[in-house]
């Protein structure tokens, strides 16, 4: 028998919600050529932002998100020069406003996956050089540097997100999530070497990878 309570709570049930989110990133960047000699290591940043959980059907939402996110990279690259051992490491953080579109299937006990395409938007590029030079394993000169450009960066980045989350029935939940760019960080650049004066190609490389571990909220 359908009671006017049921009715009640099924239609709330099925209302639009609104959340706070954020949490913790570890991020990579990929698509590093070959010929760089770079090694990179992850990078911890944070996300914090909001979004809107629409329901589709009884098990399908569609969950929009707005974001503030930190990505980036440690990139390693070693040189030599006669005797000289040259080592950089650029610690890279990119700031991003990022859109995720997502989808989610619901699974009874408050289980979900979710996937969809994001959009996102550079909104800086800060980076730390360290630069060690050493002979025959001391060292004998180094240097650090600080820029924060995004110059020759492209500045709109379009990927994919899938990911598991667990929502409690207060609103309180937590999520895990795997994301990957498609367009390169760095932009392809053309330069010439003023002491030979060949001219030089560097290929576009800098794929954002990143994993993030969320806890949300839904006010219901």
């Amino acid at each position: 028998m359908i009671t006017a309570v049921s009715i009640i709570n099924k239609s709330s049930a099925q209302e639009t919600e609104f959340g706070l989110i954020g949490g913790l990133n570890v991020s990579d960047l990929g698509n590093i050529p070959v010929g760089f000699g770079i090694t990179t290591s992850s990078n911890t940043g944070f996300h914090l932002g909001a979004f809107v959980n629409i329901p589709l059907s009884f098990r399908f939402d569609f969950q929009p998100q707005f974001l503030y996110s930190q990505l980036g990279s440690s990139l390693t690259s070693v040189g030599y020069d006669s005797t000289l051992t040259i080592t950089q490491v650029n610690n890279i953080t990119l700031s991003y406003i990022v859109i995720p579109l997502n989808f989610c299937y619901k699974f009874k006990g408050g289980w979900n996956i979710h996937a969809g395409p994001y959009i996102s938007f550079l909104l800086s590029d800060k980076e730390y050089i360290t630069q060690t030079v050493s002979q025959y394993g001391s060292t004998v000169n180094g240097g650090d540097t600080t820029t924060n450009t995004t110059q020759g960066d492209n500045k709109f980045d379009l990927g994919f997100s899938l990911g598991i989350g667990y929502t409690m029935q207060n609103g309180l939940g937590f999520n895990f999530s795997y994301s990957t760019g498609l367009i390169n960080v760095a932009q392809q650049q053309t330069y010439t070497d003023p002491s030979s004066g060949q001219t030089y190609t560097q290929p576009a490389f800098g794929l954002n990878n990143w994993y993030s571990f969320s806890i949300s909220y839904l006010f219901r």
